[in-house]
């Protein structure tokens, strides 16, 4: 297991991105055999708010308008194959594979549909 850092920036705008600061705020655990390739991009930390009122934090990165999410990025995904990716600890910056499943977002649905 290695440690990715995570950052946030802080100040500038998108219209004035040289004023951009990049803080580590966090850090992401991966598997040896993925941090050579995962430590070439820079990761930002994005926030996701649950029904329940919890926060959930993951690592993303940009690639043009798009986001590419680190969890996914470690399995393989590149969108639009209707899986959802679930965190066994509900850690989202634990992107080790063996913490990391994935199934159909039907699935996904019914599972919180019982929980409810």
């Amino acid at each position: 297991m290695r440690f990715l850092p995570v950052y946030r920036h802080m100040g500038g705008t998108r219209r004035n991105p040289e004023k951009f600061v990049f803080v580590k705020v966090a850090e992401a655990m991966v598997d040896d055999e993925d941090f050579d390739d995962l430590s070439k991009f820079q990761w930002a930390l994005s926030f996701r708010r649950n029904p329940d009122g919890t926060t959930q934090r993951f690592a993303y990165r940009r690639e043009g308008s798009r986001a590419i999410y680190l969890h996914r990025f470690v399995l393989g995904f590149k969108g639009g194959e209707g899986l959802q990716v679930r965190f066994k600890d509900k850690d989202g910056l634990n992107c080790q594979k063996a913490n990391l499943s994935h199934h159909r977002e039907e699935l996904n649905d019914l599972v919180h549909q019982t929980r409810r």
